[in-house]
């Protein structure tokens, strides 16, 4: 997982625990709905855990009750896995979607221990939305502790444990999920807070370029804007700044006091 010097430290949090072989799970909780300044671009937690966090990854899958299960990278690679006739991006129901992963990682686990993988296939697998699909307050049934029993394998056993895998669950409020996910020991919980002054001030370098109008001439220093709106979410920053520049009304320093605690 190698990451740029600009990464947010919950990034560098996950890189050095997966690395060091210490965890293989990671649930991210908190401002998991915002933007981040990625390679020229503004994109959102997804986006930023696929192109830099996963970058080195050749397989991944991404799974939410919207789009259900896809292969995002490495669909190529499923060649010869017999589950790969099953893939359907009609899949929605999250447990066969879980076991269709888990199915994935065991065929390649079972390659290798055969000597018939020369080199083990880097997989992850990012779990959006978790707690609308094992929300804590479900109560129980087969399907809801089969998903959780299996996510906690993810988490410390055999082969998921032992393979290059990785996972991802990405829920608003860690309260809000399972306990038996949002608990497990052997997982680790990541919150991802508002961004700081120097991820501010990059996303506003970015927002300047494509939305000039917004931007009064005399503030070319986006460091001071950004400290002035730390605790404010990139997204609202872009949201506001889209509307001034298409109002043709620049953002003055005078206002940023007021828009922190109109956005706020």
């Amino acid at each position: 997982m190698p990451l740029s010097p600009e990464a947010p430290a919950w990034a560098a949090e996950i890189a050095l625990a997966y690395e060091s072989t210490a965890q293989g799970q990671f649930i991210l909780s908190g401002n998991v709905h915002d933007r981040l300044p990625v390679g020229g671009a503004l994109v959102n937690l997804g986006g930023f855990i696929e192109k830099e966090l996963l970058a080195g990854f050749q397989v991944i899958f991404s799974f939410d009750l919207g789009n259900g299960l896809r292969v995002t990278r490495g669909g190529d690679l499923l060649e010869g896995w017999s589950g790969a006739k099953r893939l359907d991006p009609t899949i929605r129901q999250p447990l066969a979607a879980i076991e269709l992963v888990s199915s994935f990682v065991r065929y390649r686990a079972n390659l290798r221990a055969l000597g018939q993988e020369k080199q083990a296939l880097h997989v992850a697998c990012i779990l959006r939305d978790a707690d609308d699909i094992l929300p804590a307050t479900g109560g129980w049934s087969y399907e809801l502790g089969g998903m959780a029993s299996l996510l906690r394998d993810w988490a410390g056993e055999a082969p998921f444990s032992s393979h290059p895998f990785v996972s991802l669950i990405i829920a608003d409020n860690i309260n809000d999920l399972h306990p038996s996910v949002a608990l497990n020991p052997r997982a680790a919980r990541v919150k991802v807070p508002l961004p700081d002054t120097g991820m501010l001030t990059r996303a506003l370098a970015l927002l300047r370029r494509d939305n000039a109008a917004a931007f009064d001439s005399a503030m070319k220093d986006e460091s001071n804007m950004a400290a002035a709106l730390t605790g404010v979410a990139v997204t609202a920053v872009e949201t506001l700044t889209k509307q001034r520049a298409h109002q043709k009304q620049p953002i003055k320093s005078d206002d940023l006091v007021k828009i922190k605690k109109e956005l706020v």
